[in-house]
């Protein structure tokens, strides 16, 4: 158990040893999230929808903002 009293931090422990996705190439990471379940996925992009929503709009206030000016 890693030494973890609490049952869930075990898991995130031993569920992410040796795994560095931010040094992999975009189709290794790809075949990585395509590992996941079903839940992770989606969970995952939501919050890439969300990043990818938050800099749009930021970008096209921003734009609006400049034209204004």
């Amino acid at each position: 158990m890693l030494g973890s009293p609490h049952p869930r931090y075990h898991f995130v422990q031993t569920r992410t040893m040796g795994v560095n996705s931010y040094d992999k190439s975009i189709v290794e990471r790809l075949r990585l999230l395509d590992q996941l379940e079903e839940a992770e996925k989606a969970s995952i992009f939501n919050i890439i929808d969300m990043a990818i929503t938050k800099k749009r709009l930021k970008d096209t206030l921003s734009n609006a903002l400049n034209g204004a000016m």
